[in-house]
């Protein structure tokens, strides 16, 4: 029962969806020969020849990985409907970005409907997670929900670059990493 409960908290502590989506992404980035930085969006990595298996089964991973930080969500919340909601809305993000990986870029509305998805779900779910930390006095890691929902929501409204895509998923990471740390310890 102990090791159950250990195990449950490593991956409630979003860590290992963490390093799936750094190894995967940072693995298909060094891979794919002349890929611009700041010109090309993420998901072109996807149908990069040399980085698509990196890239597309490390966002598969990663949505599966990111379970238990959502099921972790609704246990801290218990009683609370926004611990269902933003549980509800976590998974449905974690599946989208799973589909992010199954249906590359080249699929054209399929792509656009999981990475579109996964966006609006994720940022949801951290607005939701956020307002109900400030309510429980964790106000730090509330910040840092709302930070990733505000750049989440001006990215998905502007579609402004590459570099704006980017930032909006190294803030995501970071609100999986804290969010994570805190229900981790529960």
């Amino acid at each position: 029962m102990r090791m159950k409960r250990t195990v449950f908290r490593l991956f409630s502590s979003g860590l290992p969806a963490f390093l799936a989506a750094a190894a995967g992404i940072g693995t298909a980035i060094l891979s794919c020969q002349g890929y611009g930085q700041a010109t090309q969006y993420l998901s072109e990595l996807g149908t990069c020849q040399a980085s698509a298996a990196w890239f597309n089964w490390g966002l598969v991973a990663t949505g599966i990985l990111l379970i238990p930080l959502f099921i972790s969500i609704r246990i801290f919340f218990e009683g609370h409907p926004e611990g269902v909601i933003a549980s509800m809305a976590g998974m449905g993000s974690a599946v989208a970005l799973g589909g992010v990986g199954i249906f590359t870029l080249d699929t054209g509305h399929l792509h656009y409907a999981a990475a579109g998805s996964f966006f609006v779900l994720s940022g949801l779910t951290a607005l939701i997670v956020s307002l109900g930390f400030w309510k429980r006095e964790k106000k730090f890691h509330a910040a840092s929900g709302i930070a990733y929902a505000a750049v989440d929501f001006i990215f998905l409204l502007l579609l402004l670059n590459p570099v704006m895509q980017k930032t909006t998923v190294l803030l995501f990471g970071a609100w999986v990493l804290l969010t994570g740390s805190l229900l981790a310890r529960r």
